[in-house]
Parts: C-alpha cells; sequence; structure tokens
C-alpha cells in the first residue's frame, strides 16, 4: 500500500531512531477512512518499540521489517497515535474522527407554480463542496441559491465535508401539485419504538419510500406531540402524547425525506368525553332528544360536531401549529359524519352535513397553507358515488386541498363494486376502476389524488404481490404516489414489492379518468374534456332530481359498452375507516 510519511525520523537522548507513517492523509477522518487507516513503524529493534494510543499501550503486528497498527473502535474527535524506541523522543500522528455528514436545510417555499421562475435557497452546514442538480454550487456564509426558469418537480443536493462525509437529498418541491409521496403510516405512539420505527426509515434510506405520514391525533383523540393549543391543554389530549415534534421532523428531514401529520378530526372520543363530563354538549353530535349520539361500535359522544366553532378551531390551530413546526402536508381523517340518521349537529343552520364538511376543509386548509405547509384529506371509496352517505363531497373539498387520498383497500369494497366480483381478491381491479372515478371528480382543481393502500391482511391474508398489484393499479392510471396503512404501524408486508425510485426523474403519468356513472365500470380515457362533459352532465341528472333517463352527452362520439350498467348499492363494509 501506498504510504504518506508523516513524522521522520528521530534519534537523541540515547534512543533509536524511529519513523511513523500513515497510509492516507491524516486530519479529519470519516468513518469508512478510518476503517481504512494504518501506521506503520519502523526502527532498528522493532522489539523496543512502544505504541500508544491516546496515551494508553496498544499492540501493533510485525508485518515484514515493520510494525503496523491499526485503530479499532475510536471514537467521535480528535486522536494521537505515537511510537517510542527506547529512551527516545516519541513521534506522533494526530488524526480526527468525523462522522456527522453536512446537514442540509431548504427554506420552506410557498406553493411552487410548475410554469413560473423560481429559486431554491437553503442552507447547509459543515459543508466544502456543493452541488444541486450535479451542477457546482459556491456556499456564501453557510447558504445557498439556485435559479431555475421553470420550477423542477424536486431537486438533488449533494454535499461533502472535508472527512469525506456526503449528505445527498432529493427535495421533493411540488411543482404543480404534490410530488413524489410514497408514504407509510405510523401511529404517533409507535414513532419511539424501534421495532416499529427504523423499517421506515431504512425503506427512506433506500429510496423506496420518501414520506413518513406520521400521527397528529389519532382515532382515540390523542395529540401525539405536547401541542399548545389551548383546547388540546385544557382538555389534555396530549396526556399520552408519544414523540418530540420538532425531534421527529429533524429526523426525517434529515433523510431528505418528507412528514404528512394526520389529524383525525372529527372521530374524537376523548374530546367528546371531556365534553360532556364538562357540560359541553354543543361539542358532540346530539341524538334527537339532546343526548351524546351513539354511533354503534364506535361508542357515544366518539364523534365530535363538526359545526361547532370550538370544534372547528380545535383541530384547525393543531394543524397549523404542526406546519410551523416543520410538517410538510397536514391530512385531516374522519371528516365525516357517522353512517346512520337520527343526528342533529348544533349550529349547523341550512347547512347540510356535506356543506359543512366543505367549509370545515376550507377554513383549515387555508390555515396550514398559510403556516407553509401542503393540506389534503381522506375520503372513503363509497365517496365517489354515495357521498350524502358520510357528507363527504369529493369536488367540494378538492377545491380547498392540495391532496386527497381515497381510502380504496381491496377488502373494504362489497362484492360486485365496480362490477369487481370479489374485491379483495381482485386488488388490481378495484383499485383501478375506483381510482379513475376519483381522477374524474377532481377535474377542475389543483387537488391530487393520492390513495390509501391496504398494507395489512384482512379478511384474507395478503402477501407483497398483492400490495403491489394496488401499486401497479395506481401507476396505471397516472397516479405515482401512495399511503400503505397498516393500523399496527408495520410496513414490512409490502416492502418486498416497493421499488427504489427518485423523485426528480419519476414524475406522475397521464390520468385516466371513469367516463361511465359514478360506481359503475369503466374502459376509461385520458380525454379530460370527455371525462368532465360526461360527470357534468351525470350531476345536473342527479341534482335535477333524475327526472327521466339519463342522456349519454357522448353516446354521439362513443358509446361505452359499461354506459347502461346499473348502478352498485353502497355497501357499509366500503366506508370503514384506515
Amino acid at each position: 500500500m501506498a504510504l504518506l510519511l508523516t513524522m521522520g525520523a528521530c534519534g537523541g537522548g540515547g534512543g533509536e531512531s524511529v519513523t511513523v507513517a500513515a497510509n492516507k492523509a491524516l486530519g479529519p477522518l470519516s468513518a469508512d477512512a478510518v476503517k481504512d487507516l494504518a501506521f506503520e513503524v519502523t526502527a532498528k529493534k522493532l522489539d523496543d518499540v512502544k505504541l500508544t494510543m491516546d496515551g494508553q499501550p496498544v499492540t501493533g503486528s510485525v508485518e515484514g521489517a515493520k510494525l503496523v497498527f491499526r485503530p479499532s473502535n475510536v471514537t467521535e474527535g480528535k486522536h494521537t497515535f505515537a511510537a517510542a524506541a527506547g529512551t527516545g523522543k516519541a513521534q506522533e500522528s494526530a488524526f480526527e474522527l468525523d462522522t456527522v455528514a453536512p446537514i442540509v436545510a431548504v427554506d420552506k417555499q410557498d406553493k411552487v407554480d410548475a410554469d413560473s421562475p423560481f429559486t431554491l435557497t437553503g442552507s447547509i452546514e459543515g459543508a466544502t463542496a456543493v452541488k444541486v442538480d450535479d451542477k457546482d454550487v459556491t456556499l456564501d456564509a453557510g447558504k445557498f441559491k439556485v435559479d431555475y426558469a421553470k420550477a423542477p418537480l424536486a431537486v438533488k443536493i449533494w454535499a461533502s465535508d472535508a472527512a469525506g462525509n456526503v449528505t445527498e437529498q432529493t427535495v421533493n418541491l411540488g411543482a404543480g401539485g404534490v410530488a413524489g409521496v410514497r408514504a407509510a403510516h405510523i401511529m404517533s405512539y409507535d414513532w419511539a419504538n424501534a421495532s416499529l420505527r427504523d423499517p421506515i426509515l431504512a425503506l427512506i434510506k433506500e429510496k423506496k419510500l420518501d414520506t413518513v405520514q406520521l400521527d397528529i391525533k389519532d382515532e382515540d383523540g390523542n395529540v401525539g406531540y405536547d401541542s399548545k393549543v389551548p383546547l388540546a391543554v385544557e382538555a389534555e389530549t396530549t396526556k399520552h402524547k408519544g414523540y418530540d415534534a420538532a425531534e421527529a421532523v429533524k429526523t426525517i428531514h434529515d433523510l431528505g425525506a418528507k412528514v404528512v401529520g394526520r389529524i383525525v378530526a372529527f372521530r374524537d372520543p376523548r374530546l367528546g368525553k371531556w365534553a360532556v363530563e364538562h357540560g359541553k354538549m354543543d361539542y358532540v353530535i346530539q341524538n334527537t332528544s339532546g343526548g351524546a349520539y351513539s354511533a354503534g361500535n364506535y361508542g357515544v359522544a366518539a364523534f365530535t360536531n363538526f359545526a361547532n366553532p370550538d370544534v372547528i378551531e380545535y383541530n384547525a390551530a393543531l394543524g397549523e401549529e404542526a406546519a410551523k413546526l416543520g410538517f410538510d402536508g397536514i391530512m385531516y381523517d374522519y371528516v365525516r359524519k357517522p353512517e346512520n340518521q337520527g343526528q342533529v349537529y348544533p349550529g349547523i343552520g341550512s347547512r347540510t352535513p356535506s356543506q359543512a364538511m366543505v367549509d370545515f376543509v376550507k377554513t383549515a386548509s387555508d390555515r396550514i397553507r398559510a403556516a407553509g405547509a401542503q393540506a389534503g384529506v381522506a375520503v372513503f371509496g363509497v365517496a365517489a358515488f354515495t357521498p350524502a352517505l358520510i357528507a363527504q363531497d369529493v369536488p367540494g373539498m378538492a377545491q380547498h386541498v392540495d391532496f386527497m387520498a381515497p381510502m380504496i383497500y381491496p377488502s373494504h369494497w362489497g362484492k360486485g363494486e365496480y362490477s369487481v366480483a370479489s374485491p379483495v381478491n381482485q386488488p388490481y381491479d378495484i383499485v383501478k376502476r375506483s381510482l379513475m372515478d376519483f381522477n374524474r371528480l377532481v377535474i377542475g382543481t389543483k387537488c391530487q389524488i393520492i390513495p390509501w393502500i391496504q398494507n395489512f391482511s384482512w379478511p384474507i391474508p395478503y402477501s407483497a404481490a398483492d400490495v403491489g398489484a394496488q401499486i401497479r393499479a395506481a401507476k396505471d392510471v397516472g397516479i405515482n404516489s401512495f399511503y400503505l396503512w397498516n393500523d399496527s404501524s408495520k410496513v414490512g408486508l409490502g416492502a418486498p414489492a416497493l421499488e427504489a425510485r427518485d423523485a426528480s426523474t419519476d414524475a406522475p403519468g397521464e390520468l385516466v379518468y371513469s367516463i361511465n356513472k359514478p360506481g359503475n365500470t369503466s374502459d376509461g380515457t385520458k380525454d379530460m374534456a370527455k371525462a368532465k362533459t360526461f360527470i357534468d352532465a351525470w350531476t345536473a341528472y342527479v341534482d335535477g332530481g333524475r327526472q327521466g333517463t339519463f342522456a349519454n352527452p357522448l353516446e354521439a362520439v362513443t358509446a361505452p359498452a359499461t354506459a347502461s350498467t346499473p348502478a352498485p348499492s353502497p355497501t357499509a363494509s366500503a366506508t370503514t375507516a384506515p
């Protein structure tokens, strides 16, 4: 091996001369460099040579005419190796182990317009060389700036320090919408569990995921971190908090990934129980007698009142707070009413439940966007064709959010829906057909569809192949993003189906839209105008009371074989939440 002489020969004081050489230039060294580090000592009598590391005796190995020492178990920081022969002066070589890679921080941007000029700014700590999109970039007091004629979908940042540590980060800018969302779900109290957290982070390092969906408020009404929102403090909903928000966000961002916080909005038994105990009955959905509504298996007072200003403020403020803490996106779940009837919503006035839901989404989204994050909402699969059942107006909500996450788990559809005989056994078919419906319902908005994918076994065993079939179905209708759902925060089942991808080159495909009545099977079309013509005519027919026979406005142009297929009857199973 080629050696770099670091200290010369030395004699005097009656001692032998000794030389010390290292196999690489010394100074700051990365962990990999230290693994290969070796010091070679030469002297007339190797038996007389004494070696020390940081003042402590160490042992080398005789290799030919040299004594070789290879450091092991080296800790972070500065170290000194020394060799002395007899009573001669010791020869020293100093080096430093530096394992901290440069820290990249990209400034948060307002909503990025894909057709407008864009300037990327940020800071990088500890870097000696920086590249953005493979071009050299100069730091000015640790800050960088890169101008683009048009905003890219994503940018690649590479930074290296003096020790050779490298940080590579793909930053998804979401130009024209939400980009590169390949996420896994984890509950707030599971974040501290390394056996659940680390597999997700490992997939991010392998570029198989690029987003963590971390709960902010869960189905039990527990807030995951130490929120300062007044009602969270008063009702003690942070009592079972599971993580430090700033620390969790930094961990995810340091890996070049994003974090989307999920807020279970109106299924909130913790706040509901507290409200009833404190005489705040207007906080909960009521029955016709004025008592707390019993939502079947969910329980009494399990759903809070989406028309109450304090409840609205509570959920909107949680989203705004999380955005300011660094969450990249906020997804509201359970933005709906219970399926059954006999419900009273104090304060709703003349609005329908669906209208009240849209109003909430607009209020919360405006605040989240102003705080620097993207806003989204999760909806049931059947909301595509039975919106009144759960008060989820998909087109109405889509006007106010950046993304919508329909829960289209194959296990949660009834047999025959979308003309799929057995959805749980046909994951590709049911996902493809339902997502074409959702693609069509958000036409005319900037909302992107990012589906929830079934990453669990129920009611039959599922495999990675079943997860992969759902991802492939989404991609085949132009959707290159997904959220993996497993209510135990386990990602392993579907992990083998995930492929390493780079968001900077992996753009969404061409969208495919349904061209039939909502809820029916369709061959689909990439002609957005044609799809819009059909759905507008169908909406007008429904709004007009379904008078007469529906006339397909496209029959003169194309006659889909399935156009006369009767709409399937909605099933309760299809409305189960994640």
